[in-house]
């Protein structure tokens, strides 16, 4: 595939999409991907707060942080085939103006409505934009570098988690709730205009394999990428893969890290914040650091076992390290390559889904991949909790390092098992080619 691809004929002209131009529109698409990941986490910060504020109970507050996953769960599949159908670049600006409205809720006095709806719109407008990346480089630049591009992406992703916490913490410090969510919305919508001005140079509708064919509707998509995983043993047992790691990696992530090392090690809750951060600074560098080697689809399968074996190594180590109280900052390295192992494994997971799909419909096979996925990291978070209040404390909703210790242990062996699905990888063959 060349570097450059022709505008979408909507244009009159049909110019050439050069490639500063294609660089420029990744960077939009990949900044638009930040945002996902920075509203993801923001509500660890945002949530609690407000939530004492206006005196909301633990459930509510659990209930409302949740309203992201599952809006942004059903939401992977048809992004995915809005995508093929309509360019990302059109559809990530939708997204991006939907964001910006549902940010604009934070603007006013907070209530559970409010916190609500900004949960919901935000996960509906910002499921596109990971798969829309992933699309867009399909397209735009050659085969072999796209192992690279998707590194950049999801290194880029982790940093909005990053910047979700302490600097987020920071400017709701300085300027308040509704100063700092109104200079969101600003952002997100300025976002949103700038990738509907450029939508002309989309190369995904301009893609060869589009060519004489007929305009084909979200839901054919959609049944083709579900008949596509059900049919090959390969993206199955990919899934598989995919879905536990990164289930296991958001769940301990986004709701336990923290109160793990805080239970286990009597620290505060700054210090354990601190160290549980690792987590996505791990995730951010070992994919920029690491995400450009065995890029070529002959060594797919040693990346994949390479780092899912490696990912399943740094779980143990880190259950054996809090299990044996060894030094926090020892585990706190683990919880690093744990981050590091998750990004690696998801930049080569969707490379081989990629490489998997048919031309036409790479984003509805990337987007049903990836509702899966959401799901799962559902299910995890409620197991997860589910498991450790088996353990409760003396005193009510007091946490404690048995309930810990056994739930981890159990997803630890989870990721293990998964790990024999690694074995289907082998001989990939080629859906397109069937």
């Amino acid at each position: 595939m060349k570097n450059s691809l022709s505008r979408s004929s909507e244009s009159a002209g049909a110019s050439v999409l050069s490639p500063g131009r294609a660089h420029f529109l990744f960077g939009c698409l990949v900044t638009a991907y930040f945002f996902s990941f920075f509203f993801r986490v923001s509500a660890s910060v945002v949530l609690p707060e407000q939530a004492a504020r206006i005196g909301m109970g633990a459930a509510l507050t659990g209930f409302l942080s949740s309203l992201y996953y599952y809006a942004y769960a059903v939401m992977q599949a048809v992004s995915g085939a809005l995508h093929d159908r309509f360019g990302p670049l059109k559809v990530m600006a939708g997204g991006m103006a939907l964001a910006a409205l549902g940010t604009a809720f934070l603007v006013v006095e907070p209530s559970p409505f409010t916190l609500g709806a900004w949960r919901l719109l935000t996960g509906i407008g910002l499921a596109p934009m990971y798969g829309g990346a992933l699309v867009y480089q399909a397209s735009a630049f050659t085969p072999d570098k796209y192992v690279f591009y998707s590194s950049v992406t999801l290194s880029l992703g982790a940093l909005g988690a990053i910047v979700s916490v302490a600097p987020l913490g920071w400017f709701l410090d300085a300027l308040g709730l509704s100063r700092t969510f109104a200079g969101l919305a600003g952002v997100s919508l300025a976002m949103a205009f700038l990738l509907w001005k450029e939508r002309a140079y989309d190369p995904v509708p301009a893609r060869p394999v589009f060519a004489g064919q007929p305009a084909r509707s979200v839901i054919s998509r959609l049944r083709e990428a579900f008949g596509m995983i059900v049919s090959s043993s390969y993206l199955r047992n990919l899934l598989v893969v995919w879905s536990v790691s990164a289930s296991a990696q958001l769940s301990y992530q986004g709701l336990w890290a923290v109160s793990w090392y805080r239970t286990a090690y009597g620290v505060p809750a700054s210090e354990a914040r601190n160290w549980a951060s690792l987590i996505s600074i791990g995730m951010f560098l070992g994919t920029v650091m690491l995400g450009r080697f065995w890029g070529r689809t002959e060594q797919r399968f040693r990346a994949m076992c390479f780092w899912s074996l490696f990912n399943g190594l740094s779980w143990t180590a880190l259950l054996l390290s809090v299990a044996f109280r060894l030094p926090l900052p020892l585990a706190g390295v683990c919880g690093f390559c744990v981050g590091a192992a998750n990004g690696l494994c998801a930049v080569h997971y969707a490379s081989a889904t990629k490489e998997q799909a048919a031309g036409a419909n790479t984003g509805a096979l990337l987007g049903t991949m990836n509702t899966v996925v959401i799901v799962l990291a559902v299910v995890f978070q409620w197991g997860t909790g589910a498991i450790i209040s088996l353990f409760p404390g003396e005193q009510p909703g007091e946490l404690t390092s048995l309930g810990f210790l056994v739930c981890f242990s159990l997803v630890t062996l989870v990721i293990l098992g998964s790990l024999l699905s690694l074995r289907a990888l082998k001989n990939p063959g080629s859906l397109s080619e069937r």
